[in-house]
């Protein structure tokens, strides 16, 4: 099922709470936590079978705790992989309205987004990298309104990219 993180008022970091999780079926979104400040304590989790949403989070500042994590995708194994199909909605990374957001890292394992990885409304962002690993996502890599951010490398190696959006941006 489904993991959601939402409006916990007094929720400073997510870390120790989530450490053993290796599986998230659905979707994972952590949302309207007014002062969290940090996403780091999910080392073991290895695959979302849905979409990771970090969005709405006024004092965050870091997300870097998925270091096991290697699918964001409705498939479960890299052999797997198959072009989109019009039948199902794709698994994706969504990363929005965080206005103090400076860094995304700690994905350094993640091969595969099935749909889009998207980053907007981040206007402190300035570092995006974390993703050296990613090698597939069908969906469209999408950055907007994010001023301070001037290198994506690390995400645009991937084999499959179908579509590019860049808006505002450094």
């Amino acid at each position: 099922g489904d993991v959601s993180i939402v409006e916990i008022a007094g929720l400073r970091e997510l870390a120790s709470g989530l450490a053993d999780l290796q599986l998230v079926e659905g979707e994972l979104e952590i949302s309207s936590n007014p002062v969290l400040a940090r996403v780091c304590g999910l080392p073991e989790l290895q695959r979302i079978g849905g979409d990771l949403v970090v969005e709405r989070n006024d004092q965050l500042v870091a997300v870097c705790g998925f270091s096991s994590l290697v699918l964001i995708a409705t498939y479960s194994d890299i052999g797997e992989r198959q072009p989109l199909r019009r039948d199902r909605t794709p698994s994706r990374l969504l990363v929005s309205l965080n206005p103090e957001l400076r860094r995304i890292g700690g994905f350094p394992v993640l091969t595969d987004v099935e749909g889009d990885i998207t980053f907007t409304d981040t206007p402190m962002l300035d570092e995006g990298g974390g993703f050296g690993a990613l090698e597939f996502f069908g969906g469209t890599l999408s950055v907007r309104a994010a001023p301070k951010l001037t290198e994506l490398s690390a995400m645009t190696s991937p084999m499959c990219i179908r579509r590019l959006i860049l808006e505002d941006t450094g």
